[in-house]
């Protein structure tokens, strides 16, 4: 889930898909906020502090540096996994149920504005369960394994379908702004190397009942991005690089919404105008799909 303010790095379980939906009309009306809405499962804070501890306990072993823990990451995690555990499956996305408010957007209510990684989850019944479903899953593991983050906030709810956890992790500590989405965090200075990794794709808890196994002939795919445009520039280039594992059977690549006649299997350059954009690269193999996101500003004038 790298991510840039979009950030996409998927599952190895999946949940059947059947939860009630429970938000009221007042509460799909209000969620556009930094505030868990009333009735939402409040914040495990020491849930959530075990997962920071072993975040950087694993970062350690890796020979990478720790992260210290921002308050608007966390502010933006908490809302996360409160909104996760009170939807439920139904819910389950980086963006925001019924709202569809983009994990851009709500870092930014919350008082973070720069690049950033992210991680979600949905039944896992403890810290060390989560950390080993996120390890075990290329996506997460990478945005875990990612150099420059800096900072992490950390969300723990539970909810009728189990907990909802979140990472968020940063590049910024102090947070880049002050007071929510009125302006954006200045582009990173030139030290920092790239900006940060996709959002990773949804990991789920399996049911209380074993699910059942993957055949043994289908082969997983997935597609990491490897290289990326700053999330605010003025360059009309821009160069997007990945790397796919497992045997891909079709690459397509999509920029705004828009399908391009050529994908390439390790990359593609764009020539784009001012304003936001949007690229999209799915990989298909014979074990499903794997999809990241790219999202970028190229400034006017």
């Amino acid at each position: 889930m790298r991510s840039s303010p979009r950030v996409r790095l998927v599952a190895v379980w999946l949940l059947s898909l059947c939860a009630v939906l429970l938000a009221t009309a007042p509460a799909e009306a209000s969620r556009t906020d930094c505030s868990p809405e009333p009735g939402w499962p409040g914040q495990d804070a020491a849930a959530a502090s075990q997962v920071v501890s072993l975040v950087n306990q694993y970062r350690a072993s890796q020979g990478l540096s720790q992260l210290s823990m921002s308050q608007s990451l966390t502010n933006a995690a908490a809302w996360k996994a409160s909104q996760l555990a009170f939807d439920g499956p139904a819910g389950f996305d980086h963006s925001d149920y019924l709202t569809g408010r983009d994990p851009q957007t709500r870092l930014q209510v919350c008082g973070y504005g720069d690049s950033f990684g992210e991680n979600i989850a949905l039944g896992q019944p403890s810290a060390q369960a989560v950390m080993t479903a996120w390890l075990n899953s290329p996506g997460h593991k990478a945005n875990l394994d990612y150099p420059y983050w800096t900072a992490i906030g950390v969300g723990a709810a539970p909810g009728p379908s189990g907990y909802g956890w979140v990472q968020d992790f940063g590049i910024s500590n102090p947070d880049p702004i002050a007071t929510p989405i009125a302006s954006l965090a200045p582009t990173p200075s030139a030290t920092v190397p790239v900006a940060a990794v996709p959002l990773a794709s949804p990991i789920v808890a399996p049911p209380a009942a074993a699910p059942a196994p993957a055949p043994a002939t289908a082969a997983s795919v997935a597609v990491q991005i490897m290289d990326r445009p700053r999330s605010r520039t003025r360059k009309r280039t821009a160069r997007i690089r990945w790397h796919i594992s497992g045997p891909a059977q079709q690459v397509r690549c999509a920029l705004n919404g828009r399908v391009l006649q050529r994908c390439g299997s390790t990359g593609r350059t764009l020539h784009v105008r001012g304003g936001r954009h949007t690229f999209r690269v799915t990989v298909t193999g014979p074990g499903g799909t794997d999809t990241k996101m790219v999202r970028w500003r190229v400034l006017r004038g």
